[in-house]
């Protein structure tokens, strides 16, 4: 009596962590182009009918744009960054190399953010938050992580397109002997702030003084569109 042999599976071949992201308004990008996911949560960066080329370590991705306006700061909240640990594994079969990913519990540890505008060489940030904030709430023991942009906070026009013209003249300089014109730019920033915001007229009603005489000058930014890059580094530690 002849019995057929039972096929021993393939055994999946550890390969190291990886970090799955979800970009809420937004998603990957590969040459500078908006692509795919595949089931997993893994960019694709090339597909044909029978085959998926995936980036397990991929880290380009992009926010949908930001409208901004004159007199009406866009609202930003919403937009999230959220990072799971996954081990990484690669199984060779008859057809190929097949990828699998299985989430891990770990400790994160927050190390630094940064930004960085394509031609501002002045661009606003002091240590966490620059032009826009940055938020990463204190995670426990979890597969994810998150951060993003705080919803309280705007961007600044002339901090976006400095190559804009935005001159004024600075409270009570119509009292000075000369006329004194500040233009926006280097380290003269846009005023956004009224001196003593708490200031209430005879009536109670709110009446703060606004650090600005008059605006001399203003000519946009001729620009459509600028880059605001972000990086986020965070380590994580393995408890399993």
């Amino acid at each position: 009596m002849t019995e057929t042999p039972t096929p021993i599976p393939p055994t999946p071949i550890f390969r190291g962590y990886i970090v799955i992201w979800n970009i809420s308004k937004g998603g990957p990008i590969y040459q500078g182009e908006r692509i795919p996911t595949n089931e997993s949560g893994l960019p694709i960066i090339s597909s044909d009918d029978t085959t998926q080329i995936v980036s397990p370590e991929h880290t380009e991705f992009e926010w949908n744009d930001v409208q901004l306006e004159f007199d009406n700061p866009p609202e930003l909240g919403g937009y999230r960054v959220s990072g799971t640990v996954h081990r990484y594994f690669e199984t060779t079969t008859d057809t190929g190399i097949e990828i699998s990913t299985s989430p891990v519990d770990a400790i994160f540890t927050f190390i630094s953010i940064t930004s960085t505008h394509q031609s501002n060489n002045n661009w606003y940030f002091n240590g966490l938050y620059g032009g826009v904030g940055f938020n990463i709430p204190e995670t426990p023991v979890s597969p994810s992580f998150t951060a993003g942009l705080d919803g309280d906070t705007t961007y600044i026009y002339t901090e976006c397109f400095e190559k804009s013209d935005f001159s004024f003249y600075p409270r009570n300089s119509t009292s000075m002997e000369e006329l004194k014109t500040l233009k926006v730019g280097g380290d003269i920033r846009f005023p956004r702030e009224p001196l003593y915001p708490d200031l209430k007229d005879p009536d109670g009603n709110p009446a703060p003084i606004y650090p600005m005489d008059i605006i001399t000058s203003f000519v946009p930014d001729t620009r459509d569109s600028v880059m605001v890059t972000y990086t986020v580094k965070v380590s994580a530690t393995d408890i399993d």
